[in-house]
């Protein structure tokens, strides 16, 4: 199990000791992260502390409002059990259980955790509900305004201002950042994610390359700024080929790829962990979605200038022509001209 501590500063007493648990990808771990901004300000001398996993961890790896990250394989038994201990040990208020549902694992966590003195929340727990002291149940809105509305049930607060997601990345990823787009420095970029990570939500070559066509031709002073991984990034090294505005980036870390999306005037992309990276630092965004109602009000873009295109007929992306993609993307760039006069 990988512990890593963020602060070696010994507090002789917290106002609030608090844990969060969000094991879970990338995604998962952004939407949460205005959650930790928020405790510190409403507890400046409070202590947080978050049990994540492999996969997430990177997003929380430079967050300055963590007191303690704490790396957990929430498949092993083993390393479960070794979380408890710790979280017994700790003495902690609260325990703030951030899967948005059922899970036998964390039911299993707040059941072995809770006390006369540590409590434990989640939301959205159903017929586990009884194993928490505390739970939400709040739909029709935003995962994030539920994060919200959970914390500030637990902690018998209000928050104020912003609830974008934070993403926090050291100077080394800002300047490689710059350094990959110093080609096009001073021009203004529409950002387009060619990767999806499943494949209901993968927009095919064919519709990706109609798309980059029409802004290529209708946007020749902008640059198109082409994000990628894996099979896609075959397709994004062909387009620049092709497209005299088209920047192809190399595959590379997430924290660089924040930097990069934060350069952006605009960004296009499928439903993925980008979108959010995108909300969060409140580039206007172009979405497509595979699948409405729920599913789409929980992770659309959070609270920017954006234009969202769902399947309706289907659970395909697909459905979506490059027509639309490209009639949304004029309108959304319309906007922030009429914004900025």
């Amino acid at each position: 199990m990988n512990i890593r501590v963020k602060s070696n500063k010994k507090a002789v007493h917290y106002s609030l000791k608090i844990a969060f648990l969000r094991p879970g990808k990338l995604g998962d771990m952004i939407v949460i992260t205005p959650l930790f901004r928020a405790v510190k300000a409403a507890f400046p001398d409070s202590y947080i502390a978050i049990a994540c996993s492999p996969y997430n961890e990177i997003v929380i790896r430079h967050n300055p409002f963590l007191d303690h990250i704490r790396v957990v394989n929430f498949h092993s038994f083993l390393h479960v059990i070794k979380l408890v201990l710790w979280i017994r040990k700790q003495h902690f208020d609260w325990i703030i259980d951030c899967t948005p549902g059922i899970s036998k694992t964390s039911t299993l966590i707040s059941r072995l955790v809770r006390s006369k003195s540590s409590c434990t929340a989640g939301m959205h727990k159903g017929h586990v509900t009884r194993f928490f002291d505390k739970a939400t149940d709040n739909k029709d809105m935003h995962l994030i305004d539920r994060y919200k509305l959970l914390l500030e049930n637990v902690l018998n607060c209000q928050f104020t201002g912003s609830f974008h997601p934070d993403l926090f990345f050291a100077d080394q990823h800002r300047i490689r950042a710059e350094k990959l787009i110093e080609t096009v420095a001073g021009k203004s970029k529409i950002g387009i994610n060619l990767s999806a990570g499943a494949s209901e939500r993968q927009w095919t070559r064919e519709n990706y390359h109609e798309y980059l066509k029409l802004l290529s031709e209708k946007y020749k002073n902008y640059a198109l700024v082409l994000f990628s991984v894996n099979q896609q990034f075959v397709w994004a090294e062909e387009f620049t080929q092709e497209f005299k505005n088209a920047v192809c980036l190399p595959q590379t870390d997430l924290l660089t790829i924040s930097a990069l999306v934060k350069c952006m005037s605009v960004f296009f992309t499928p439903d993925t962990s980008l979108m959010h990276i995108a909300s969060g630092f409140t580039i206007p965004t172009v979405g497509i979605y595979c699948i409405g109602g729920e599913n789409f009000i929980r992770w659309k873009s959070y609270k920017c200038m954006s234009r969202e295109l769902v399947a309706v007929k289907s659970m395909d992306v697909n459905e979506i022509t490059p027509l639309e993609a490209f009639r949304a993307t004029v309108d959304l760039l319309e906007e922030i001209v009429s914004k900025s006069v």
